[in-house]
């Protein structure tokens, strides 16, 4: 039971790792309640090991930040309002969903500096807005 309930957790992530020790042990449970096994034995069943951080995603290395920086597509006003939020999301290393509730309201362009709404912080960000950044969101 121990090599099935590891092979089956391997093909699983998240929560699903922990499927098939919870129903080993649920049927180990059913079979002292039974009198089929020693009181004691359900508990038996391993349970996979649950990383915190597993499924970060990799980075993008510069050469691939370059690669889709350089991609312009649609229309100018819209490839230029595409550009402009991927700049944001590589220069300044906001999650998109910070990025894509920016105003215009929250640049700073005499100061050289945007505010990022509160987001899992709860705290506003003022951040420095680097100047090739700042030219796309005026563009």
């Amino acid at each position: 039971m121990t090599t099935f309930s590891h092979r089956e957790a391997a093909t699983t992530h998240g929560a699903g790792r922990q499927m098939p020790s919870v129903a080993g042990r649920s049927f180990r449970r059913f079979r002292v309640e039974c009198g089929e096994l020693s009181p004691g034995l359900q508990a038996a069943a391993p349970t996979a090991r649950q990383w915190r951080h597993a499924p970060l995603p990799q980075r993008l290395t510069a050469e691939a930040v370059d690669r889709v920086l350089g991609t312009a597509s649609g229309e100018p006003p819209t490839a230029r309002r595409h550009h402009a939020l991927r700049l944001l999301l590589a220069r300044l290393g906001r999650r998109a969903h910070a990025v894509a509730a920016l105003c215009l309201d929250d640049r700073d362009g005499d100061e050289g500096r945007i505010r990022i709404r509160p987001g899992k912080t709860h705290q506003a960000r003022v951040l420095p807005l680097v100047q090739d950044v700042g030219q796309a969101v005026a563009a």
